[in-house]
C-alpha cells in the first residue's frame, strides 16, 4: 500500500512469460531483448518455468512482480483520497472534456468542474474518440477457476498468444462458493476454439489457480 499503508494483500512474485503455440524459443529470445531495451534488467530465459506443472518450454522470468486485491485497494485509495480532503462523486456521468488554458469537465446534468489538471482514468480514453479508439480492439476477458492439489509455485505465468492465457493463483478461506455469471453480453459473439485450461491438480486445499482466457469478440 506505500506511503498510505493499504492493506491489499500485496505479495511479490516473479512472474513468467512463456510462448504460446504459435511461438517458438527464437520469439521469446526477441522479447528478452524488447524487455532489456525497455529497462528490465533483472529479466532471463530460462529453458522452462520452474515446478510448472506443464512443460512450458523456454520462457523468460521477470522478478519482483506482484499481486494484490484490487478491491482491497480501491477501497483503503478512496479512504486515502477523503482523508487528504479530495470528493469522490458516484453516478456523475461525464459528457465531455475540455483541456487546454480552461480545463473543464462537462457532466451529462449541465454541471462544470473547472480545474487545473484533468486525469482521464478510464482505460479507454473518452476524452479522444479517434487517436486511440481506432488503435484498439475490443477485448472480453474469462476467468477460469480450479482447486489444485499439490505444491506448484506461487509465481505468475502468461504466454504470448493472442488471446493470451494468464494462470495464477489465489488463497481462499472457505472451500469456495457458487456465484451466479451474467451471460447477457450484447452485441459479442463468441468464437470457437479459444478456450484452453492449463492448471492442474496441484496445490493445497483451499488455493485456486485462475486462468484468465482474453478472447476477442468476431466482427
Amino acid at each position: 500500500g506505500g506511503e498510505e499503508g493499504i492493506a491489499c494483500d500485496h505479495r511479490s512474485l516473479e512472474g513468467y512469460l512463456f510462448a504460446g503455440p504459435e511461438h517458438d524459443r527464437s520469439y521469446i529470445e526477441q522479447e528478452l531483448d524488447a524487455a532489456r531495451r525497455a529497462g528490465f534488467k533483472g529479466a532471463e530465459l530460462l529453458d522452462s518455468i520452474p515446478g510448472a506443472p506443464f512443460d512450458s518450454g523456454a520462457c523468460i522470468r521477470f522478478p519482483q512482480q506482484g499481486r494484490f486485491h484490487p478491491l482491497k485497494y480501491l477501497r483503503g485509495l478512496a479512504a486515502a483520497i477523503h482523508r487528504r480532503g479530495g470528493h469522490i462523486f458516484t453516478g456523475s456521468h461525464v459528457a465531455k472534456v475540455d483541456g487546454g488554458d480552461k480545463t473543464v469537465v462537462r457532466t451529462d446534468d449541465g454541471r462544470e468542474v473547472s480545474c487545473d489538471s484533468i486525469v482521464v482514468a478510464t482505460n479507454s480514453p473518452i476524452n479522444d474518440r479517434f487517436v486511440i479508439h481506432t488503435k484498439q480492439a475490443p477485448y472480453i476477458t474469462y476467468a477460469i477457476a480450479a482447486r489444485i492439489e499439490g505444491p506448484i509455485p506461487d509465481v505468475l505465468m502468461w504466454d504470448t498468444g493472442d488471446p493470451y492465457y494468464y494462470i495464477r493463483q489465489q488463497e481462499v478461506s472457505k472451500d469456495g462458493e457458487n456465484y451466479r455469471v451474467n451471460w447477457n453480453l450484447p452485441g459479442y459473439t463468441l468464437p470457437t476454439g479459444y478456450y484452453r485450461l492449463f492448471v492442474r491438480n496441484t496445490q493445497p486445499q483451499g488455493t485456486f489457480a485462475y486462468a484468465d482466457l482474453a478472447i476477442a469478440p468476431t466482427r
